[in-house]
């Protein structure tokens, strides 16, 4: 099975992860100095370019970082969610000449690693990659300085394993086996993404390979092979669970929610009482029942909220009122199927608002979890 996944490694800056990272990606271009591939900076034609060119081996895409700049970080997100989709998807961009010929298209042909200063969020495109933190301690600098010093040690050992592995494959006509159907089984109830999945399996089967390598050459025995295969598997499993939570806790939704919930507690989304003429409203009304939300100014107010904290809201208010009514968060008006029904507010004013059944919103978050506010 073809891996359909990017590995995204992200720490603070000064945590190593791209020196890491083009130690052990950038293998066969090793220069001094070393260069990175490619980054953020590329357009996507160029890194559709790239992607094409790195065949059989990992490209490695330097410097996704936090920004002030809304422009800059949503040039940014559009390229990471690019590259995630053309590796998660394997699928190659069409394109036709002014003559209505067809363009020549790049097919991904490799894998790739991203270094990046934050987790991703893009929430869509989470379980395109496997997530990897990056911590200022946990990097050996005695190791490390000793492959910087040994720049040939990696190429070396990648190429002596190829070639084992090529032998292999000549010899028997096909690969060592690692059913991945009982791999599939063994974590279906598992509260993980199935894509997540198989991007374990691809991480597994390939440490399987070189393991199996490592005992042909006489190096480990095949029980301590199969120890650190379980071991191996155990972290990658870890790491994953680790990511679906956040990918729960960070979907549009749980944002939304969680967002209008402490700003109406917290009396910065104030709200009168329904039917009352006076005291302090700016952003709608409520009873035991109900939140009566203006739309705009309170799809307005999260999109600041989450602004302030370095992080676009993804949905769009037509999408986030349909996904509010597929969860039956809201109620509607049935006659015109709008998501905003009209609603007496004081006596002799009815406007259209977002009616949020309040038992349900409460069960929702309770349910859901808190997001990163």
């Amino acid at each position: 099975m073809e891996p359909k996944f990017t590995l995204w490694i992200y720490g603070e800056t000064g945590s190593r992860k791209t020196t890491l990272a083009n130690l052990f990606f950038n293998v066969f271009n090793q220069q001094l100095p070393p260069e990175i591939p490619a980054n953020f900076k590329d357009t996507k034609t160029a890194l559709e370019i790239k992607m094409f060119e790195y065949k059989d081996c990992v490209l490695l895409v330097d410097d996704y970082h936090p920004t002030d700049k809304l422009s800059e970080k949503k040039d940014m997100e559009d390229k990471a969610e690019f590259i995630l989709r053309m590796y998660g998807d394997r699928i190659k961009k069409s394109r036709s000449n002014i003559n209505l010929t067809k363009q020549r298209e790049f097919m991904t042909r490799g894998l790739c690693a991203i270094t990046a200063e934050d987790a991703i969020s893009i929430q869509s495109n989470m379980a395109r990659c496997i997530s990897l933190p990056i911590d200022k301690d946990c990097v050996d600098l005695g190791k490390l300085t000793k492959f910087q010093k040994m720049p040939l040690m990696l190429p070396t050992a990648i190429h002596n394993f190829i070639s084992w592995l090529t032998d292999y494959i000549n010899k028997e006509k096909c690969l060592p086996n690692l059913d991945l159907d009982a791999f599939r089984e063994k974590y279906r109830n598992a509260d993980i993404h199935f894509r997540l999945i198989d991007s374990v399996w691809s991480l597994k089967y390939a440490y399987y390979l070189y393991l199996k390598y490592g005992v042909a050459i006489g190096k480990i025995e095949i029980e301590e092979a199969e120890e650190r295969l379980e071991i191996a598997e155990n972290i990658f499993i870890s790491i994953i669970k680790s990511q679906y939570l956040e990918m729960k806790t960070e979907n549009p939704l749980n944002m939304y929610l969680n967002t209008i919930q402490e700003l109406i507690i917290s009396n910065k989304m104030p709200l009168r009482k329904l039917g009352k003429e006076s005291g302090s409203q700016q952003y709608g009304w409520y009873d035991d029942d109900y939140y009566y939300l203006i739309p705009g100014m309170t799809y307005n107010n999260v999109l600041t909220f989450w602004e302030k904290r370095n992080k676009v809201f993804p949905l769009t208010i037509k999408k986030l009122h349909d996904r509010l009514y597929q969860m039956g968060l809201i109620e509607i008006d049935e006659s015109s199927n709008r998501k905003c029904p009209k609603v007496t507010v004081v006596k002799g004013e009815r406007i259209r608002v977002l009616k949020i059944n309040r038992r349900k919103l409460e069960l929702y978050i309770n349910q859901s979890g808190q997001v990163g506010l």
